[in-house]
């Protein structure tokens, strides 16, 4: 038997991913190995552990007297010797032939505990592991996140040779208080079957970590500007904004200050509006249909365009429920650079209009992420305050009015029709225009436009594109979405 040898971006330095990959690598070499499961306590490691009755089961534990080590041929000295210098604290070798084993070692580390990172870094950790696993002889197969109950872990696949045969090995790892901590599966028959995973996968799952969580209380948030509420998890705290936003209002991380976190943002749409393009609507008219709508109209490049902002990529919208209300939800990924390192980071918004407001809800990871349940316990709370019910129209009322966005502090302009929101294709076109920030649609023909109207210096001006009259205190036409010029008082 080989002894195993010593492994808002939530990226704080490029020595974080050198530490992760360390606590891997450095448990990386290979062992040799040799119904119900037996459970085993590891007192040092803060965990049991079970293990199936095809192996014999060796501890720093167990008694020089044990009949294993006969039937192994095997001594307790020698084996505690490896153990010390493999930093291995428990391992099971298949009888009667002892083609296979499995493995738990540890060593310390100076992260205190996976779930404290998000899925981002982990995923961009796992992508690098190829070039690590060549440096010690061994081919990265590939890795995947996975989540076990009490444990965030790291599944890797890869294979050795040795001694002229193929070694195959499936490893979970994992970062629990302060100890990167390796569950291995070496297969010493030359080839890999399916039966190897779904045995390791039930060990891990098997684990029990002895960790006493005491988890701060849920608390109430109110937002003071709409009266909107909701409940934040228990085990969550609010953390100050780095700097004063125009969009963002609060900030709330776990308690252990991990790579996760949810934003709580809001916009006034109906602030934000010429008091022109207002008239005769009221605020109450500016709600959840407009998403509705540009749900249906927008491709995803033109929705990432108008909500995302620069460089962000948008996977999927879809339409979900929590607590009664409709939301947008979208999925999305950008690409950042930290310390040399291009990290994919992946989140989550959801976005409701509400009585000219718009509130947006992220999670900074995907709905497989280890606190999305979290996050969805405080989208299930919220509630919003009541809306005076909007006067009745007809179908035909549609004029078009401007809004100006404030999202994430970019300034962005998106072409509403109220009541009919976006009604009709043609004005679906004008609002895509507008909101990606291209020009507007082209004018028709000169020979097709309608004589341009004498308007007089105090009443207004006349729009450039399609020629109608406009308001003096209008940045936008209400029929096209071309912005106004302004002259300079002399």
């Amino acid at each position: 038997m080989i002894g195993e040898q010593k492994g808002e971006v939530p990226v704080k330095s490029g020595r974080l991913l050198i530490t992760l990959a360390v606590g891997l690598l450095a448990l990386c070499s290979v062992s040799c190995y040799g119904a119900e499961a037996a459970a085993y306590d590891l007192e040092e490691l803060g965990f049991s552990i079970e293990i199936p009755d095809q192996f014999y089961v060796f501890t720093r534990e167990t008694p020089a007297d044990d009949p294993g080590y006969e039937a192994c041929g095997l001594e307790k000295g020698s084996m505690d010797d490896l153990m010390e210098e493999g930093n291995i604290y428990l391992n099971a070798l298949a009888w009667p032939d002892f083609e296979y084993e499995i493995v738990v070692t540890k060593i310390s580390s100076e992260l205190n505990d996976f779930r404290n990172l998000s899925d981002s870094l982990l995923k961009t950790m796992a992508s690098n592991f190829e070039t690590g696993f060549a440096n010690v002889g061994q081919t990265f197969i590939g890795a995947e996140l996975y989540n076990h109950p009490q444990a965030k872990f790291i599944k890797v696949h890869a294979s050795q040779e040795l001694n002229g045969s193929e070694v195959y090995r499936l490893q979970y790892y994992t970062v629990y208080d302060k100890q990167a901590i390796n569950i291995t599966f070496h297969s010493y028959t030359g080839s890999w079957e399916e039966k190897y995973e779904e045995l390791l996968k039930a060990v891990v799952d098997s684990m029990d970590f002895w960790r006493v969580e005491e988890k701060s209380d849920p608390f109430p948030y109110t937002y003071a500007k709409t009266g909107l509420q909701f409940t934040v998890p228990a085990g969550w705290k609010e953390k100050p904004l780095s700097k004063e936003r125009d969009f963002l209002v609060a900030k709330f991380v776990p308690a252990e200050e991990g790579g996760d976190s949810i934003l709580f943002g809001c916009a006034d749409y109906w602030a934000e509006m010429p008091a022109e393009e207002k008239r005769g609507y009221t605020r109450a008219e500016l709600d959840n249909s407009l998403l509705t709508e540009l749900r249906k109209e927008l491709s995803l490049e033109e929705f990432a365009a108008l909500f995302c902002g620069e460089g962000v990529q948008v996977e999927k919208i879809s339409a979900v429920s929590y607590g009664g209300q409709e939301y947008t939800k979208v999925d999305q990924t950008e690409t950042v650079s930290a310390y040399g390192i291009e990290i994919s980071v992946a989140m989550t918004s959801l976005l409701r209009v509400e009585n000219g407001y718009l509130y947006s809800f992220q999670f900074s990871g995907t709905d497989t992420s280890w606190y999305y349940s979290d996050f969805e316990t405080l989208l299930n709370s919220v509630s919003y305050p009541p809306v005076p019910s909007p006067p009745s129209r007809s179908s035909s009322d549609d004029s078009g009015v401007v809004a100006t966005l404030v999202i994430g502090g970019v300034l962005i302009v998106a072409l509403l029709f109220l009541p009919g929101v976006l009604s009709g294709r043609k004005k679906t076109e004008k609002a895509k225009a507008v909101a990606s920030g291209r020009s507007t649609p082209p004018a028709a023909p000169a020979w097709q436009r309608p004589p341009e109207p004498e308007v007089s210096e105090s009443k207004g001006n006349v729009c450039r594109q399609c020629g109608k009259a406009v308001s003096r205190d209008s940045v936008y036409c209400p029929c096209c979405g071309e912005k106004m010029a302004k002259e300079e008082p002399w």
